[in-house]
């Protein structure tokens, strides 16, 4: 008669006390004998409410003494470890399509015990494998969640794979459709090409919102009497469908209101939950991070709140406390959310491992910098919902393509079929997708690029809307793509509309600044801070010397900054700095040389433009007496800078200090001096000494392929020096650089520039040596250096120089001004300077062009030349300047203006007194300037 032996034994009791430990919890076990290769059991997962969850475990039973004889030990948790042989087994477990388990089952102590086969889990003897079961996991209520995490670690894309159209019982949770059709409303509205064939639910409307199908909304409203109209929010009593008016009337009124309405009558735990999430989020975008943390905190205090759902509300929390630096609060409530979230089988509820994604991402942010974080954080981020979003944004992206090309191309269908499409749609669904996730680091990428898109295609279609546009603006700036906002400030600073910028840097609450926005408010300072009023200016100027000054460290503390505070503190002032009023100088003067006390190393450099918005007249005598002192003792930029705006002011004592670095061959104090011909013979014969011998110096480094920066400053200096002193000029080095195929085009261009602004003072044996050697000036480019283009140069000398006709010299220019971007550049230039008066019409073309350097020179010929010889063309050129919309080409206008010696005409003071009322205080300041010469120049003439 055949025995049952000991082993089959105790394997048959293991079995069934296992599947009892299963059915415990609720989970349906399945005996595997007839076909057992290694997998006793299969297991039918449930949640908390019992539901039949889609995800099924395998698991590998074994019991009796012999697998407990030794406790063993990982890290500082204590278990057993369970060997196998060969590595047949746990290869097999640890990559199939289900997750596996081993269950250690203790028969005296009547437990059950587990552990996760997973590939990393899964350690080599040499032979075989081993696997280390915990003594503190077993199976029971208490570890039901860590179970169902386990169920839920091999879901797959596949699981949704055909759910757009046909989406299976149990795809969304029961009792969970309001948070999926704001996380996930493809699971929830109904497939675009599926035509409108019956009535929707209010969460299939609040997932069309959520998807950006605004339109299709509309059509079920028209179509069928059962989906309200949503601009006519229904009776009180239908609270869904007026969550869902409330979310359309923020879409297209951008307002609380009606949210915060929705959110107050929320009439259970779910509605509060999903209700709190969207109205906070709205609230963040309004930058009012507080008063979202404040609803969040009384959705958290509902009764009876699904898990998820208080995950939910939790980690929303937790994103907008770290916003405005309350970073313990932040922990305890991402710690609080990730708890919840463990016993949650993300297989069922795709958005529950999205909220995990986000508890993930908030412990690396409170976290040290540590790799581990940052895989944590990448690998949770990998989600179905995350993909879907991506999904959503591509579609976007090939609409904006599409709509690229097609305006490139000038297809005309658009007057047939309406206007084009650019993305808008599926991209304002995945950055609000995002937000409502707390997907933070996605939010703020799809912010920035709708928002980009939506400033290129209202500049493109409807550059006067300005509103629009500060809308567009402020989004950007609320992202923290500080990089796209100084693109797209300049951009509208040179066509308009201006007062978008205007308004949207006016709406700048200092209150309310946020950790991901903070660099790009400093950024949008800096860009457009002289377009503030001077009340708010002062406010501003307040705020931001506290930043950079005793206030730094706490703004560390409060926002933790990945850049450098002081620096953009310093440009920011720099800014607002032209807008402030007089009586904030004095304070400005004695906050820079608050910050001169400390050892700011290349920093200091940051704080000359503040230096030169200073008005000398408003800065009191001690502040003065610092600032004197710290430039007499110090031999930086900053110092020659300090220095210089004394010797504007007539202090002797600065000038000759000036004078005397500029001959040791300091070219920042030889530009702050201003008039270089106040050198004496002596002291610019030493200073072109230094500056040769550097030139040679510099050169030899850039035939053996060092590039040292500064070059064209010091050649430029040398050229002018040998123009203006001819006695000391030391021409051999210029003639050189001019004539080396492999100089740099920066270079040939300083020399180039200034030769043709001091022609008539070139002596005539260099003359006749320029023009004999114009041949090698912009020949072939035999540069290492990319993009070297010195097409053009000899054009310019030869012109300059009068070594052409009057006729080939028009013709030259005509093809300078159709050549490439540099030749424009150069073309512009040289009609400023006087050459070639009979195509000064170019200038027209010029002061349009799309490069906006061109533009930038064509402005200030246009200016300079209406000071030296104004005509009529120059006279409606200048006029139609100062009428655009826009800064920089006003601002460029009236550089030229005051480039020279000569004195204002009355053309140049009809301009200026046309921009005394610009939105710009740097254009209003130039302007007034440029008034103020004229009323001297009638003052000496009187």
């Amino acid at each position: 008669m055949t025995r049952v032996s000991n082993e089959q034994s105790d394997g048959n009791k293991a079995l069934h006390a296992v599947m009892a430990k299963f059915l415990d919890i609720n989970w349906g076990p399945v005996s595997n004998a007839e076909n057992d290769v290694g997998t006793d059991l299969w297991v039918q997962a449930v949640d908390e409410h019992r539901y039949l969850l889609r995800a099924v475990v395998g698991v590998q039973v074994k019991g009796g003494p012999s697998y407990f004889k030794r406790l063993g030990v990982q890290g500082d948790r204590q278990g057993w470890w369970y060997y196998e042989s060969t590595a047949d087994h746990f290869d097999d477990w640890a990559h199939y399509n289900a997750p596996h388990l081993i269950a250690l089952h203790h028969f005296e102590r009547e437990l059950s015990y587990w552990a996760h086969v997973t590939p990393s889990a899964v350690k080599s003897t040499g032979q075989g494998r081993k696997i280390f079961v915990p003594e503190d996991q077993t199976i029971d209520a208490a570890h039901a969640g860590q179970l169902r995490a386990v169920a839920a670690s091999r879901a797959s894309m596949s699981a949704y794979e055909g759910t757009a159209v046909d989406r299976p019982p149990g795809t969304v949770p029961q009792g969970h459709e309001l948070r999926f059709a704001l996380i996930a409303p493809r699971l929830i509205a109904p497939h675009p090409n599926e035509g409108f064939q019956e009535a929707i639910t209010a969460v299939e409307g609040l997932a069309l919102v959520a998807q950006g199908r605004l339109r299709d909304l509309r059509v079920y409203a028209d179509q069928f009497a059962e989906v309200p109209d949503p601009d006519d929010p229904p009776a009180p009593s239908d609270w869904a469908w007026g969550f869902v008016a409330a979310a359309w009337d923020w879409v297209f009124n951008d307002s609380t209101t009606a949210l915060e309405s929705a959110h107050a009558s929320a009439p259970d735990s779910k509605s509060m939950a999903a209700s709190g999430v969207l109205v906070a989020c709205v609230l963040a975008r309004c930058e009012r991070h507080r008063e979202a943390v404040a609803v969040l905190g009384s959705a958290a205090s509902a009764p009876d709140m699904d898990a998820v759902d208080h995950a939910w509300v939790l980690v929303q929390r937790a994103r907008f406390k770290a916003e405005i630096g309350d970073f313990d609060g932040c922990a305890d409530d991402s710690n609080r959310a990730g708890q919840l979230l463990a016993d949650q089988a993300a297989d069922a509820d795709v958005t529950a491992k999205e909220l995990r994604a986000a508890v993930e991402w908030s412990r690396m942010l409170l976290a040290d910098d540590d790799l581990s974080n940052f895989r944590r954080a990448m690998e949770a981020s990998d989600t179905t919902v995350s993909w879907w979003r991506s999904q959503r944004a591509s579609w976007g992206l090939l609409r904006a393509a599409e709509a690229g090309f097609r305006s490139w191309s000038y297809e005309r269908s658009r007057i047939v079929f309406g206007a084009l499409d650019y993305g808008a749609s599926e991209l304002f669904s995945a950055e609000l997708c995002a937000d409502v996730s707390a997907a933070h680091g996605s939010w703020a990428s799809f912010a920035s690029l709708g928002a980009r898109l939506a400033i290129q295609h209202a500049v493109e279609t409807a550059p006067e809307a300005t509103d629009h546009m500060r809308q567009a603006l402020d989004a950007l700036r609320r992202s923290g793509d500080d990089k796209s906002l100084r693109l797209a400030v300049e951009h509208l600073l040179w066509d308009g509309p201006t007062r978008a910028v205007a308004e949207a840097v006016a709406g700048l609450r200092l209150a309310e600044w946020s950790r991901t926005s903070a660099i790009a408010n400093l950024v949008m300072l800096e860009a457009a801070g002289d377009l503030l009023t001077e009340p708010a200016a002062a406010a501003i100027a307040a705020t931001v010397t506290e930043i950079a000054d005793d206030g730094g460290p706490e703004f560390v503390k409060r926002y933790r900054p990945s850049f450098n505070v002081e620096f953009y503190a310093y440009r920011a002032l720099a800014g607002v700095m032209p807008a402030v009023g007089p009586d904030v100088h004095d304070d400005i003067a004695q906050f820079v040389a608050r910050q001169l006390s400390n050892d700011l190393g290349p920093l200091a450099g940051e704080l000359v433009d503040i230096v030169d918005w200073l008005d000398y007249t408003r800065v009191n005598t001690a502040s003065r007496a610092e600032l004197k002192q710290f430039a007499l003792d110090d031999d930086t930029d900053l110092a020659d800078r300090i220095l210089g705006w004394f010797a504007e002011n007539d202090d002797e004592e600065a000038s000759n200090r000036l004078r005397s670095r500029a001959a040791q061959g300091d070219l920042d104090a030889l530009a702050a001096l201003g008039d270089v011909q106040c050198l004496s013979v002596q002291e610019a014969a030493a200073l072109v000494d230094w500056l040769e011998d550097d030139a040679r110096r510099r050169l030899a480094e850039m035939r053996a392929g060092s590039y040292e920066s500064g070059s064209s400053a010091v050649l430029d200096a040398l050229t002018l020096l040998n123009l203006l002193f001819p006695g000391n000029a030391k021409w051999a080095m210029v003639h050189e650089v001019l004539g080396d195929p492999t100089g740099l085009a920066e270079d040939k261009d300083a020399i180039c520039t200034r030769i043709a602004a001091l022609a008539d003072d070139v002596p005539p044996a260099e003359r006749e040596a320029l023009i004999a050697n114009l041949d090698s000036i912009a020949g072939p480019s035999r540069s290492r250096w990319r993009n070297n283009q010195i097409a053009g140069y000899d054009i310019v000398l030869a012109i300059a120089l009068g070594s052409m006709s009057p006729d080939a010299a028009e013709s030259a220019i005509v093809r300078l001004a159709l050549g490439a971007p540099h030749e424009r550049m150069q073309a512009g230039r040289l009609l400023g300077l006087g050459h070639c008066a009979a195509a000064q019409s170019l200038l027209a073309q010029l002061a349009r062009d799309p490069v906006l350097q061109v533009r930038r020179h064509a402005a200030r010929s246009i200016g300079r030349l209406c000071v030296q010889m104004p005509n009529p063309l120059l006279v409606t050129l200048a006029d139609d300047i100062s009428q655009r919309d826009g800064k920089f080409p006003q601002l460029a206008l009236l550089d030229g203006m005051q480039s020279n010696s000569q004195p204002p005409t009355p053309v140049a003071e009809d301009v200026a007194e046309q921009l005394l009322h610009h939105l710009s205080a740097q254009v209003r300041r130039l302007a007034t300037g440029l008034i103020s010469a004229v009323g001297s120049r009638g003052d000496v003439c009187d």
